[in-house]
């Protein structure tokens, strides 16, 4: 009788002990019931580690000296040269120098602190010939590699300190402040309803091969985020950035969303051509800093840019 009891049990929810699930067994509805338990634990750590630095983030910005901000900004690219430096060490074996690189992306984010925009451009102008002059005449490994680490050096040195401290420049500009956090508001919530759409409703991939886990679903539920993050900007910065309408800032984050997620693509290819699933731990179910701050990459300065062409 226990025989039949323990056969029967396994005939309807399979041996959860099987490799392959055997004639009968219904793997699907445990494999989905474990997937909603992961879910929700993931959501739960994401939103411990993620909702309070968030919230942190947009009273520092709002209140904090700007030069404590920017600070903050310039550490975030030094290390996010370190993650940089760290995942071509795991992915290939070798890396361009690390000391170098990561005081490298620390005087780029420098320069823009001190020197605006003029500054940032000559500290990254030194910084990238004085790369390519260290890896070329102190590398002692062959010509191809001196090649490749000296390419990869240039594109850590744009990708990472150049593009992350156009934050910098964007907090210096006028009502730089509510520039910064209606750039924050629009990215958190494209990110957060990219995840909570993609996740539950997620069925078409959007680039499997970059990133098998981000779906066309996940993707318009950013694009809907980033629109409420221009609605909830126009209301709590009372008229919104620089005195923009309610529709250009709904227009506006839509536009940052998707841009913001070319970013996050970008990041992505970066890992999967690195062969890593994250770029660290910097913060519990969130990744490394790049894995944060990837929707930055882009967005940043096309929002710096944007503002100074339009309307400065």
């Amino acid at each position: 009788m226990a025989d039949f009891k323990e056969n029967r049990f396994f005939a309807l929810f399979g041996r959860t002990d099987d490799a392959v699930p055997g004639v009968g067994g219904n793997y699907g509805f445990l494999a989905a019931l474990e997937q909603g338990r992961a879910w929700r634990r993931n959501a739960r750590r994401r939103a411990l580690a993620g909702v309070p630095a968030v919230a942190i983030i947009l009273v520092a910005v709002a209140l904090a000296p700007i030069w404590l901000v920017g600070i903050l900004v310039v550490a975030a690219g030094a290390y996010g040269m370190h993650e940089y430096v760290k995942l071509l060490e795991s992915g290939f074996g070798h890396a361009p120098p690390y000391f170098p690189l990561v005081v490298s992306a620390a005087v780029i984010g420098l320069g823009g602190l001190i020197g605006a925009q003029e500054g940032m451009q000559a500290m990254f102008f030194l910084s990238a010939l004085g790369m390519v002059f260290w890896v070329w005449f102190r590398d002692k490994n062959d010509a191809p590699r001196q090649l490749q680490n000296a390419g990869a050096a240039l594109l850590g040195l744009m990708l990472v300190p150049w593009l992350i401290n156009h934050l910098t420049l964007l907090l210096q500009l006028p009502d730089g402040r509510g520039s910064v956090n209606f750039l924050i508001m629009v990215l958190t919530l494209n990110d957060t309803a990219a995840y909570l759409v993609g996740s539950t409703m997620g069925k078409r991939p959007l680039m499997p091969s970059v990133s098998p886990h981000k779906t066309v679903e996940g993707s318009i539920g950013g694009l809907i985020g980033g629109l409420c993050g221009g609605l909830i900007s126009w209301s709590w910065l009372g008229g919104g950035v620089l005195n923009l309408g309610v529709f250009e800032l709904c227009v506006l984050g839509i536009v940052l969303a998707a841009v913001g997620q070319a970013g996050d693509l970008l990041e992505s290819k970066l890992k999967r051509l690195t062969y890593a699933e994250e770029s660290g731990t910097f913060l519990p179910g969130h990744g490394g800093i790049l894995d944060r701050m990837d929707s930055y990459l882009l967005a940043g300065p096309l929002l710096y840019y944007f503002l100074q062409a339009f309307y400065l």
